[in-house]
């Protein structure tokens, strides 16, 4: 009852001759009440006899997102027919609509959002986000988690996205473009022996790398290019400006680093500052 004096619940007709019950109820999701209260959502009046809030553009709070959805676009065949469109093949039963995955990122993310999907499957949760990137300007950023049961990753989930990247001739021979402003990369876990052994310390600090390339968004090696041994160091660019530097442990590292300090200060490109990251097997 405080939530419905606050205007967080919103009672409505249900329309669809298939739902038995005549009214729905839908609540306000804590994000969006906590925008409310910070100001980022403006609430311009309440509905006629209720408290139900309305905010932007004349929409009534929580009504983007209905409880059910009933809409042909979200049935499962919708999602099958796209995915054998974009392989030519049935390799992956009962895939999700994109509709319906593009409707719930389109109501739940901003457009810098990171977007997580740890049961990958076909690889739609991609495919969506890079389309509502298409058609919003977002930035968004989706990671893929699969463990690649029957080769699924590289068979379907990777498979398809390529595709739909790089663009693709559907079933009926068509020429379908592709979401080109985007990029798509593919790493495998493996394990690292515990044994602190040299040789154990050294692949876990070369597989570090991939890692850091992530997190800072630089994914061009130019390690050998620029002159360097790729035992000794690796340097990764984003290719507008910015440059990420890797240092392994070796008896060299302090001549390294300081032949990195004068290719760094050699370069006319630089539109950040350098990190440099240093890995020792030693105190």
């Amino acid at each position: 009852m405080k939530d419905w004096g606050n205007g967080y619940i919103k009672v409505s007709s249900n329309t669809s001759d298939k739902n038995p019950n005549k009214f729905s109820v839908q609540y306000l999701p804590e994000g969006v009440i906590k925008k409310i209260k910070t100001g980022e959502l403006d609430v311009i009046g309440t509905e006629e006899g209720r408290p139900t809030l309305f905010f932007g553009e004349n929409k009534t709070v929580g009504s983007e997102i209905p409880t059910i959805w009933f809409e042909k676009l979200f049935y499962t065949n919708k999602g099958s027919g796209l995915l054998k469109d974009i392989l030519l093949n049935n390799k992956f039963a009962y895939p999700k609509p994109i509709e319906l995955i593009f409707e719930t990122l389109k109501g739940t993310s901003q457009s810098g959002s990171v977007i997580l999907d740890f049961f990958a499957g076909s690889g739609t949760t991609l495919h969506a986000t890079m389309q509502l990137n298409s058609e919003d300007g977002g930035n968004r950023q989706c990671i893929l988690v699969t463990n690649n049961e029957n080769n699924i990753c590289e068979e379907v989930t990777y498979e398809r996205n390529r595709r739909v990247i790089q663009g693709y001739t559907n079933s009926k021979g068509e020429w379908v473009a592709g979401l080109s402003n985007n990029n798509l990369r593919y790493y495998k876990t493996e394990f690292v022996p515990s044994a602190k052994t040299e040789i154990n310390r050294r692949r876990l600090t070369q597989l570090s790398t991939e890692l850091l390339q992530i997190k800072e968004d630089c994914y061009t090696d130019i390690t050998e290019a620029e002159g360097f041994d790729l035992n000794h160091c690796s340097i990764h660019t984003n290719e507008r400006g910015k440059y990420t530097i890797v240092v392994y442990y070796s008896r060299t590292q302090i001549e390294v680093t300081e032949q990195l300090c004068v290719w760094i200060a050699s370069r006319t490109d630089i539109t950040e500052k350098v990190k440099i990251y240093g890995f020792s097997s030693e105190p």
